[in-house]
């Protein structure tokens, strides 16, 4: 997602292309001041909840967060947000 010049854009476009019950994976950089190395901090254009806002923004919901031991990264998963799935457990 930090190198999405246009990160809306680009999600809601994902999402369109998407068949109904795929889901997308993001691995990227923790940006945290005091915990991220200065090149993240001046490279990496936004955190964690910036980039999760973003992509509820075009359509997905958040499916889980996984911790497969990444020091300096997260790992999130996002479904569409209509899937017949997301529906029932919205209720």
């Amino acid at each position: 997602m930090n190198h999405f010049e246009f990160p809306h854009r680009t999600m809601t476009a994902v999402h369109k292309a998407l068949k109904p019950q795929g889901r997308i994976v993001i691995v990227d950089f923790i940006r945290e001041e005091g915990k991220s190395s200065e090149w993240t901090l001046e490279h990496v254009r936004a955190g964690q909840e910036v980039v999760e806002k973003e992509i509820i923004a075009a359509g997905f919901r958040k499916v889980e967060q996984i911790d497969v031991g990444l020091r300096e990264n997260y790992f999130l998963v996002f479904e569409n947000a209509t899937t017949p799935q997301a529906e029932k457990e919205s209720r």
